[in-house]
C-alpha cells in the first residue's frame, strides 16, 4: 500500500481483525508524521474508532514511535530516517506486543477496541 501523502487521508482493509500478527516495513524522513491504524472501523475517525500505532518520534504528548496514541506510550527509540524499517505487531485479545526493527517497544494491555480494520 502507498499512500501519496499530498491530503491527509488513510486506506484500509475491507476485511475486519481480532487477533493479528501483522509484519510491515515503512520509510520516510527523520521527522515522519504517520501510523498504523489497528482495530479501527471503517466509519469515523480512524484514531478514534480504533487504535493509532505511531510512526512520529516527535509526537508531543509523548506517544511517540511505537505507541498507541492516547493509551499506550512505547519505549524510546527513534527510526532510521530514509531507511526501510520493520513494524511486528501481535494483538491477541488485550495484548499489543510492538517491534520495532527487532527491539520490543511495547508489550501491555489495552481493552478499549477488539474488532477492526487494519489502515
Amino acid at each position: 500500500m502507498v499512500c501519496a501523502g499530498t491530503v491527509p487521508s488513510w486506506i484500509g482493509t475491507s476485511a475486519s481483525f481480532s487477533d493479528f500478527l501483522l509484519k510491515l516495513e515503512f520509510r520516510g524522513p527523520e521527522k515522519v508524521n504517520s501510523g498504523i491504524f489497528l482495530r479501527s472501523q471503517k466509519e469515523g475517525q480512524p484514531h478514534i474508532t480504533g487504535y493509532e500505532l505511531q510512526i512520529w518520534d516527535y509526537q508531543p504528548g509523548g506517544f511517540n514511535t511505537g505507541s498507541l496514541v492516547g493509551s499506550l506510550k512505547a519505549a524510546a527509540t527513534k527510526i532510521l530516517p530514509d531507511q526501510w524499517n520493520s513494524y511486528e505487531i501481535t494483538a491477541e485479545g488485550d495484548r499489543f506486543v510492538v517491534v520495532l526493527n527487532g527491539k520490543t517497544l511495547l508489550d501491555a494491555r489495552e481493552s478499549k477496541h477488539s474488532s477492526g480494520v487494519v489502515g
